[in-house]
């Protein structure tokens, strides 16, 4: 275990470390709350609600309103439709833009012994709308992402996660650059309040690559999951 550890620490510092003086660095605030509603063994449904903090976690950012739909092919495959509607706040024009994305998932899972992998294949495509210039029309922003995770279960109260995602821009009319241009890592722990009832404080950092004036930000968060 403790060399599981350490192999997870070198890899959180490898990410993290980068042209740090080309950056901007940024704390950020997240809080959200996650329904999910099982249908039969192989069908369920979750509605998630995000808010987002920025600018040392003084400003309000964006709203992240989630409906998802999964299918359960194998134990060990799954495959999930999201449609996202988001609030961007605006900060140059004071206003709340208007986003829709939809994702399409494949997620392979592994268990081994008290360990979970997972890697999520996403692709998604998201298009700006109300307080968005349209003199190009609206072309929507497309993007592949891969994230994989572990999970680690100590006992039936406590389960530490980790995980990295990584985004590839395919296309983005405002963007100079196409190709990896992000990275998130991960680390935070699920705790079981009671059988339905789960908290997930977790520690993120968010790096750009490959885009003018890229940021670091430094990120709380605290989710609560509820499922049915």
């Amino acid at each position: 275990m403790s060399k599981f550890r350490s192999s997870l620490i070198i890899l959180f510092l490898l990410c993290s470390i980068g042209l740090t003086a080309q950056t901007t660095d940024d704390y950020g605030f997240r809080i959200g709350g996650k329904y999910k509603k099982k249908l039969n063994k192989k069908f369920g449904l979750t509605l998630k609600q995000e808010f987002r903090f920025r600018e040392n976690a003084s400003k309000f950012k964006k709203s992240n309103t989630t409906f998802s739909g999964e299918y359960k092919m194998k134990s060990w495959l799954r495959f999930r439709l999201n449609y996202r509607y988001t609030l961007n706040k605006r900060m140059k024009k004071r206003v709340l833009g208007q986003r829709h994305r939809l994702m399409g998932d494949i997620i392979f899972r592994k268990k081994h012994q008290k360990f979970r992998f997972s890697n999520r294949i996403r692709f998604q495509s998201e298009i700006k709308t109300v307080h968005y210039k349209n003199n190009r029309g609206f072309p929507p922003a497309t993007a592949l992402r891969n994230t994989i995770k572990v999970k680690y279960r100590i006992n039936k109260k406590y389960r530490p996660h980790f995980s990295v995602d990584f985004r590839f821009s395919l296309y983005d009319r405002s963007a100079t650059h196409t190709g990896f241009n992000r990275h998130r890592i991960t680390a935070g722990v699920d705790i079981s309040v009671s059988k339905k009832h789960i908290l997930d404080p977790y520690l993120m950092i968010n790096r750009q690559w490959n885009i003018e004036n890229p940021k670091r930000i430094f990120i709380i968060g605290l989710n609560y999951k509820f499922k049915d």
